[in-house]
């Protein structure tokens, strides 16, 4: 499987990190987990000092990480990767854009957290070809190394801040429909998440809406995918005029 960090390496013109030029040494990604044609970093130089998150290793026998890894966890906000979410697609490079990131070529581009519109319609209606998402939210974690380019628009993996969000396309519409409708009543993100809310909210938002949305909630939004369209919708609905609202206003 290819990791979305390869994937995004190479839509950008396959770049070396400065102070992070490959060995010849060949093997596993000690991060993805992958192999890589592009060569390998010795691990002491690839990983920050700061870096901590060595349980999440893919390959953690490996003392080599790839170019690809080695690039995309280099450098600092704003000008490193880490604190936006990246998508690689088809065609991506040329998506529209409320705050320039890093330019990552023709099928890939960096997304601010404020504007996710675009990737919660990919998720909804996914491409045919390989494509791969990583959601960045704490800006604090690095986020597209654990990325997997996905084969397939009907069941899917995409990465979210420490989670693996796992769901099938069908099911995902549903709940994200579901956490719309409670957000456009006016529920909070941290009551649907929790799918337990209070008497007075229930008064005031609307005890039907919360019943007829928060079944399907706790049917398939636990966890991974309810999380991810909490995450992609937004804190909230009110003052939303995205065209992504409509089909549940």
């Amino acid at each position: 499987m290819t990791s979305l960090s390869q994937a995004i390496w190479k839509s950008a013109g396959c770049p070396l990190a400065p102070g992070r030029e490959p060995t010849a040494d060949k093997g596993t990604c000690a991060v993805c987990g992958e192999q890589c044609d592009g060569g390998y970093v010795s691990r002491m130089v690839a990983l920050p000092s700061s870096f901590t998150n060595y349980d999440m290793l893919r390959g953690p026998s490996s003392s080599g990480v790839c170019v690809a890894c080695a690039w995309a966890m280099a450098g600092s906000p704003p000008d490193g990767l880490r604190m936006w979410s990246v998508v690689a697609a088809r065609g991506a490079g040329h998506w529209e854009r409320e705050y320039p990131g890093p330019e990552l070529g023709k099928d890939a581009v960096a997304i601010h957290g404020s504007d996710h519109s675009q990737v919660l319609r990919m998720l909804l209606d996914p491409p045919d070809a390989e494509w791969g998402v990583a959601l960045a939210d704490s800006c604090k974690l690095h986020v597209v190394p654990w990325g997997r380019m996905n084969a397939n628009r009907i069941r899917w993996t995409v990465r979210l801040e420490a989670l693996d969000v796992v769901a099938k396309t069908e099911v995902f519409r549903e709940v994200v429909g579901a956490a719309a409708r409670l957000l456009l009543a006016g529920f909070p993100r941290t009551h649907i998440e929790a799918c337990n809310t209070n008497p007075a909210l229930l008064n005031k938002c609307g005890v039907e809406v919360w019943r007829e949305n928060i079944a399907t909630m706790r049917k398939h939004g636990r966890g991974g995918a309810g999380r991810c369209a909490l995450f992609l919708l937004g804190q909230s609905a009110r003052k939303q005029t995205k065209e992504v609202w409509n089909e549940w206003r």
